[in-house]
């Protein structure tokens, strides 16, 4: 990719707001005078008064209001024509790399109870950023279950494909890409059980495409993006008035000092969205051989070039088109990048990024789009009636010269199914003989045949054919994606939330809820964390190594060789007092730029462990009462021994704590980030390294 970026002094680089001024603006007074009137006048400005309860502003319109812009202006603009940047769309409750503290059980929500009520799904998602982060890999880590599970019971044994269950949902595994390559299933399975915790942890970046399929504010938002277009009358100037006629959401999560996938253009436009953390992006203009690419055009995807050839009298070079932006979003920025842009996304060493892209498939509302597939289903996927066409037969000469003088008009179905049965027959020519050298009247019969088939599609194809077909396209895209949203669309409207694990211990279900994936589920940066008993990691242990025979089993099933060299400044750590066997791998697999910090933190642990052992055994030795292990950054509270596990006297951390706590001979590197710490905690658990301390209030 080194070789692709452009200078950053590049002269190419162009300010976007000179490009509006005089580009496309009808007028550039009246767009300066436009924004002073609003401003004056109170009562079309929904930001005037913050103390009284406003009405819900849709989601697109908080976006436009960062640069004071109507959608008129946008789609007269901007649409389809050039990238720009909606700064600070939302304002997010804190800085980029420590926005989760909102969603604290804690937290003080008299303000926000107001708020959240009249927020839109825009400015909800940028608000709750880090929760809706850890639902998302949650919700994953459940999808990929569930069909580990169907493939374990499939007898194709075929691993992890997309699937559609019982009610018609669909779902697709999330992508890895490591070094800006996405690994096969069979990897993936191989190197991380398919565990999108251990994948992040070794520098994975992770995709997640339709996640508005999994996610409760994700699917409210596209249906947002949506609905938008139903509350405008169509007569509005702009082209799709305030919304889109349909949209879906993809989902991009990336490490630190890392970028997912490598510089391409997209067969749709996007609105990126920055939820979490920050993202530098690169944006070109379109790529010349394929400025307004279908599918299988995209630059930089599917083996298609990226780079543009261009020859002069002496040279020959490969260039990029030229730069256009290079912004770093932060939460609640918003980028606007139509279809066929060249673009690339980056994340810097301080932070992490989780992004939403919203896609809007324009390139499947284009005139030559719907014109292949009309022409497609008039030619070739229209079924023939036999009957139909034998009683045509005895007639069709006559009909076929009412066609040929007067275009086919008084043409009935039974004759254009006889033309379309002549159609569907081989032409006469010979392959191997020359246009020159075909017989006259066989030219002038091949003419007068493709003249048939244009009078066809002309009679069958007009304007009111192409907007019905456009509308149909709108409506059952709109009616799969809602049938799939609903579920997740009602769960936010009755303010439900994911049922949380019952933290009372039972006898049954006590090591459930400590260690192994079920307690793994229920990690936050405020949780306690200790070393596993053995007892504990016996069980997580026989918990994995079922797991690890299924997925064995699957994989020998399809005879996949394990992976050569892609992973290199990797390390591997084993997992603190935790056996590998030759039946499955268990420890952890990091990048190198983190390994020593975690290295320490996992010894610090251990050793404090010992330490603790050892004046547990010297206590008993001498019969007297041994007091609770104490850490000076806890409340007592979290230290009490009334669980019937006896265990919470032990060391504990909170997981957001722990370079704080257990890094004690450097600082940390800053791509330790809150996500490594949450995946690095949920790993431990799942492997049984690590427990979850329990914690009992006491009651008054």
């Amino acid at each position: 990719m080194e070789q692709q970026q452009s200078d950053p002094n590049d002269a190419s680089v162009v300010v976007l707001p000179d490009r509006r001024d005089a580009a496309a603006k009808p007028d550039g007074d009246n767009y300066v005078s436009n924004n002073n009137n609003n401003n004056n006048n109170s009562n079309h400005n929904p930001t005037t008064s913050r103390t009284t309860r406003r009405e819900q502003e849709l989601s697109f319109q908080t976006i436009l209001k960062a640069r004071h812009m109507t959608s008129e202006e946008f789609f007269q603009t901007y649409w389809q024509t050039m990238p720009v940047l909606f700064p600070q769309t939302v304002i997010a409750a804190s800085d980029s790399t420590t926005n989760h503290f909102r969603n604290d059980k804690n937290n003080d929500k008299s303000n926000d109870d107001e708020m959240n009520n009249n927020d839109n799904p825009l400015q909800r998602l940028i608000h709750n950023g880090w929760s809706v982060l850890l639902d998302l890999l949650e919700q994953s880590m459940k999808q990929e279950q569930e069909l580990m599970n169907n493939t374990n019971n499939n007898t194709s044994h075929s691993l992890l494909p997309p699937a559609v269950d019982s009610d018609s949902h669909y779902f697709e595994p999330t992508l890895f890409f490591q070094d800006q390559q996405s690994l096969s299933l069979e990897e993936r399975a191989l190197l991380y059980q398919n565990s999108l915790f251990a994948a992040y942890l070794n520098g994975c970046s992770l995709v997640h495409n339709h996640a508005d399929l999994l996610q409760g504010q994700l699917a409210a938002l596209c249906q947002d993006l949506q609905q938008q277009q139903q509350q405008h009358p169509p007569a509005a100037a702009a082209a799709f008035a305030a919304g889109f006629p349909h949209v879906y959401c993809n989902v991009y999560i990336t490490p630190p000092d890392a970028q997912a996938v490598p510089m391409h253009a997209d067969d749709r436009d996007v609105l990126v969205i920055q939820v979490y953390g920050q993202k530098t992006w690169t944006v070109h203009d379109r790529s010349p051989q394929w400025p307004l690419p279908y599918a299988h055009q995209q630059v930089g995807k599917q083996q298609v070039p990226l780079l543009v050839s261009t020859t002069t009298n002496t040279t020959a070079s490969s260039t990029l088109p030229p730069r256009l932006l290079q912004p770093t979003l932060q939460p609640g920025d918003v980028l606007y990048v139509p279809r066929g842009f060249v673009h690339a996304a980056s994340c810097a060493a301080q932070a992490p990024s989780f992004h939403v892209t919203v896609a809007i498939p324009t390139h499947d509302w284009t005139m030559a789009g719907l014109l292949c597939e009309l022409t497609s289903n008039i030619l070739i996927d229209r079924p023939l009636f036999i009957n139909h066409m034998r009683d045509s037969s005895s007639s069709r000469h006559h009909e076929n010269n009412e066609m040929s003088n007067d275009g086919g008009a008084n043409s009935s179905t039974a004759a254009d199914s006889w033309l379309l049965f002549q159609h569907k027959k081989a032409l006469p020519v010979p392959c191997s003989t020359a246009w020159e050298d075909v017989p006259l009247p066989q030219q002038e019969q091949l003419q007068h045949q493709l003249n048939q088939a244009f009078a066809l599609l002309q009679r069958q194809i007009t304007a009111q054919t192409l907007h019905e077909r456009l509308q149909q396209k709108y409506a059952r895209h709109n009616e799969q994606a809602l049938r799939q949203r609903q579920p997740l669309l009602l769960q936010i409207q009755q303010q439900k939330q994911p049922e949380e694990e019952n933290n009372n211990p039972q006898p049954n279900q006590e090591i459930s809820l400590v260690v192994g994936r079920q307690a793994a589920q229920t990690i936050q940066l405020d949780t306690l964390v200790r070393m596993a008993t053995e007892e504990e990691k016996q069980w997580a242990r026989g918990r994995l190594l079922g797991a690890a025979t299924a997925t064995a089993t699957t994989l020998s099933s399809t005879a996949v060789e394990a992976p050569q060299e892609p992973w290199k400044k990797k390390r591997w750590i084993p997992a603190p007092t935790t056996t590998t066997t030759t039946t499955t791998t268990t420890g952890l697999q990091v990048r190198e730029c983190i390994a020593d910090d975690i290295t320490e933190m996992l010894q610090t642990m251990s050793r404090l462990q010992q330490e603790y052992q050892q004046q547990k055994d010297t206590c008993a030795k001498r019969d007297e009462p041994r007091a609770s292990y104490s850490n000076n950054n806890h409340n007592d509270k979290h230290h009490n021994n009334k669980n019937n596990n006896n265990h919470n006297d032990m060391p504990c951390y909170r997981v957001g704590d722990l370079p704080s706590q257990l890094l004690t001979s450097r600082s940390p590197d800053p791509r330790l980030c809150d996500l490594t710490l949450i995946c690095l905690a949920k790993q431990c658990v799942t492997l049984g390294a690590w427990a979850i301390a329990l914690v009992v209030e006491e009651k008054d």
